[in-house]
């Protein structure tokens, strides 16, 4: 059995890893976040339909991807989650200066 993230030391190559789970998180949690702009388009010109289909995806990969990333460890999932926070901000910022 491989040890876990927990059970390792900080060396160059974990931390290399802990970065490609923040840049991981980052990616996806900006493509989150563009889909949800596009998802409330959706809602406001009333296409609903697309607009559930579209939100019940999003859901399910952002599911899916934080499975596979928590199959890692523990660490892993935090770096991501991270990751996907910092993008949160960084495309409501953009979204914020876009809109009138």
């Amino acid at each position: 059995m491989s040890p876990t993230f927990a059970e390792t030391s900080f060396d160059p190559a974990t931390l290399a890893a802990l970065a490609a789970f923040f840049i991981f998180g980052m990616a996806l949690g900006a493509g989150y976040f563009f889909v949800l702009k596009t998802s409330a388009t959706l809602f406001a010109h009333k296409a609903i339909l697309a607009a559930a289909a579209l939100t019940v995806v999003r859901m399910a990969v952002l599911a899916a991807c934080l499975y596979f990333v928590s199959r890692a460890g523990a660490l892993p999932l935090l770096i991501a989650a991270l990751g996907l926070l910092v993008a949160r901000q960084l495309v409501m910022r953009r979204f914020s200066r876009s809109t009138p």
